[in-house]
């Protein structure tokens, strides 16, 4: 008996699993995809190369601070750590390693091709889901082809969150539409997983959610009814629904630990959307239509027109008779998300960028078109009415669309092949005696004419071929505008100088290895032209960390400048605006000793400070531990010191030396302002002198403590008033 046992044991125990063959794992490999993968790599990865130069700031600027914080915190930022803007951190912390380099070159081109490996990833969910949706690999195939051979796959030479956010919308909507098409706990928590992924990479992402829940209601309530036909409709109608909150009970719990951390974390969540109100008034926004309309022009003439209008039809078709849940899942899905995000955007638009289009900002419904396309034309069943309402829609859309923007630009990437259109269309118009035909009505027509032959196509035996036909001439109008479009864009960076490339992190190379400076923002006389300075000084140079200004002195553009106060005792104070006060306190600039300043700047003279480097009118400074300030200069036309022909008195402060003493020697040097032809008189203290044009002159005055504590000095350009002529503070000595 016990031998019985031990050969049935022996002979029921499982064999050790043998290690999978390299063959049998090759053969799983969908080598087509592979190829679009390494395709659409290479082909991204030579545009980056191609672009040694950003794109938008101060955007870029932004991400790449937040990158190099994150790689110091090894972790994601929270509200209290500098360069915080919202909880949407994708793209800065897959680029931290990178932007730990401190050689910046080397990080801008690295960047560049670890960009082009995430937006190329994209192709992978594109493929998943429309081998969900279509069931054909073929079709999977070629969608994430087109996925990535659209022409916002440029983005990848920038440090833009849409980088991230590409694949990472992707696979949300994979996500979810599992989740909606096979309720279920389980499916309950992949598809929130994909809507937080989906929000961590983009703001205005989170409107996947509405997707996710309105999706999974029309979808239970849809097929709830399922059951005994010969049972009353509403008994299986109400048995479908409780079994249906039994199924996603925890989700409803989860909803509720959301709201509550939704009022939580709102000012901060949605960044730029909170604070542009768009997230409080999102359908009080003036022109939103108009902008939300405009938006998803540009997307459909991205790719082509036809796909918008045949992918409207395929969600009209399969909400009203669905096949399978999958495709009713999907057709949910991307219907809600795609109004909203639409809605979302457009709201964004018309508050916070009112004058000019960014279509960056909606292209994640590329993919979905060409998935919705695909599906229609497998789709053997007859559409015509709901290819009537494409037509409709399309032609509403692109004919009364304004599509204003032409040239290179990765602001909107697909109006750099709109040169080309409108160039075609003015070409026609006069061929056929329309000079006033404009490339939006020529495309509005051919779309809806094309969709309208489809529906009419469709009714007979050709309806296939038809189908493949258009969307073959999709395909080729999607490359070649992707090819024309990424050329051209690099072109805008051709001719950059290896020197300067070479010299733009000339900080960098000055300062200490482990050092930080602080950058002094300044107007250099032109605000106009400050803000390439310092988004090149702070971009190129990973030493430079936090902006400071002075109160006085404009943003310029440049993210989250910290503003500072001279104090009249020598230090320097942290400086808070806001409900109308001001409040002054906190460290300032902090214990130095390194700071970065326009050596044209005279607001302020740093006391004890030493030049260790200058470069395009920049300048590296080191300074004692504490700062402390020794002169600063009120009241000028600018912070170059200018003080304007009749204008008001300009006054110079002081800072004390020994802390109680009651006035103080000065030497300024004044000279005439720059171009001026004449003279001018002077005014200092008790001083009155004439500087002439092309000389400079040193007055020595005496600074004296004035009713709110300061030891001043005032400086005066007397006469008529003349913008063109005046004064200028050259340099100050207290002797």
């Amino acid at each position: 008996m016990a031998a019985e046992l031990t050969v049935r044991a022996s002979s029921t125990s499982r064999a050790p699993a043998r290690p999978r063959r390299l063959p049998a794992v090759l053969g799983r490999v969908r080598w087509p995809l592979v190829a679009i993968l390494a395709a659409g790599l290479a082909w991204t990865v030579w545009f980056v190369l191609q672009c040694p130069q950003y794109f938008i700031q101060p955007d870029e600027l932004e991400y790449v601070k937040q990158s190099r914080r994150i790689s110091e915190l090894l972790r994601p930022l929270v509200p209290s750590d500098a360069w915080f803007n919202s909880w949407s951190q994708l793209q800065p912390i897959l680029l931290a390693p990178v932007w730990a380099i401190r050689d910046t070159n080397l990080a801008h081109q690295l960047m560049g091709i670890v960009n082009a490996a995430i937006m190329v990833s994209a192709a992978i969910p594109a493929y998943l889901l429309t081998r969900r949706v279509v069931g054909d690999r073929r079709w999977a195939y070629l969608v994430a082809l087109l996925t990535v051979g659209l022409p916002w796959i440029g983005a990848a030479a920038t440090m833009m969150t849409e980088v991230a956010a590409y694949p990472a919308f992707l696979w949300g909507v994979l996500a979810v539409q599992r989740a909606v098409a096979q309720p279920s706990g389980r499916g309950d928590a992949i598809g929130v997983a994909g809507v937080l992924l989906a929000a961590f990479a983009r703001p205005q992402l989170a409107v996947l959610a509405a997707g996710f829940l309105g999706g999974l209601l029309v979808q239970e309530l849809r097929y709830a009814a399922e059951g005994d036909p010969l049972q009353p409709r509403r008994e299986r109608l109400a048995r479908g629904l409780k079994a249906a909150l039994r199924r996603h009970r925890w989700l409803l719990a989860g909803l509720a630990v959301a709201l509550v951390a939704y009022l939580a974390l709102r000012p901060n969540l949605f960044g730029g959307y909170s604070r542009s109100g768009v997230t409080s008034g999102l359908l009080d926004a003036p022109g939103l239509l108009d902008f939300s309309r405009e938006l998803l022009a540009y997307i459909a003439v991205g790719v082509a027109v036809v796909p918008l209008g045949m992918a409207v039809a395929w969600a009209l078709l399969t909400l009203a008779r669905p096949l399978n849940r999958d495709q009713h899942a999907f057709a949910l899905v991307a219907v809600i998300t795609g109004v909203l995000l639409t809605i979302a955007v457009g709201s964004f638009t018309a508050r916070y960028t009112p004058q000019g289009i960014n279509s960056r900002y909606l292209f994640y419904l590329a993919p979905l078109l060409l998935i919705g396309m695909a599906a229609l034309v497998a789709d053997r069943r007859r559409a015509t009415w709901p290819l009537v309402a494409g037509a409709a829609v399309t032609g509403w859309l692109v004919y009364g669309a304004a599509l204003s923007q032409s040239g290179p630009s990765l602001v909107s990437p697909d109006q750099t092949f709109h040169t080309v259109l409108a160039g075609r269309t003015q070409q026609l118009g006069k061929a056929i005696g329309l000079p006033e035909l404009t490339f939006p009505h020529l495309l509005g027509v051919v779309g809806a004419a094309v969709l309208l032959a489809l529906a009419v196509v469709r009714r007979g035996p050709h309806a296939r071929a038809a189908g493949l036909a258009v969307v073959a001439a999709v395909s080729v109008y999607c490359l070649a505008e992707t090819g024309y479009s990424l050329r051209k864009i690099a072109d805008t960076q051709a001719g950059v100088s290896r020197e300067f490339i070479d010299g733009r992190h000339w900080i960098d190379e000055a300062m200490p290895d482990g050092e930080t400076a602080q950058l002094i923002i300044s107007t250099l006389g032109d605000p106009g032209s400050s803000y390439g300075v310092w988004w090149d000084t702070s971009f190129w140079n990973s030493s430079v960390d936090r902006t400071m200004a002075l109160p006085s002195i404009p943003d310029l553009q440049q993210p989250f400048p910290q503003a500072f106060q001279l104090w009249p005792d020598g230090t320097f104070r942290g400086y808070v605006s806001g409900a109308g006060e001001a409040s002054v306190g906190g460290p300032g600039l902090g214990d130095g000793p390194w700071f970065v300043r326009a050596t044209s700047d005279r607001t302020f003279a740093f006391r004890d400070a030493e030049v260790v480097a200058e470069r395009f009118g920049v300048e590296l400074v080191r300074t004692s531990t504490p700062p402390r300030w020794d002169w600063g200069l009120t009241g000028t036309a600018d912070d170059t010191g200018r003080i304007l022909r009749g204008g008001p008195a300009a006054t110079l402060v002081v800072a004390p030396r020994a802390g109680d003493e009651e006035e103080m020697p000065v030497r300024v040097t004044l000279g005439t302002l720059p171009g001026a032809e004449r003279g001018q008189r002077y005014v200092v203290g008790d001083r009155r002198g004439r500087v002439r044009v092309g000389e400079t002159v040193e007055v020595d005055a005496v600074a004296r403590r004035d009713a709110d504590g300061w030891i001043s000095l005032p400086i005066e350009a007397p006469g008529e008033p003349d913008p063109a002529r005046g004064l200028q503070v050259l340099a100050v000595q207290v002797l």
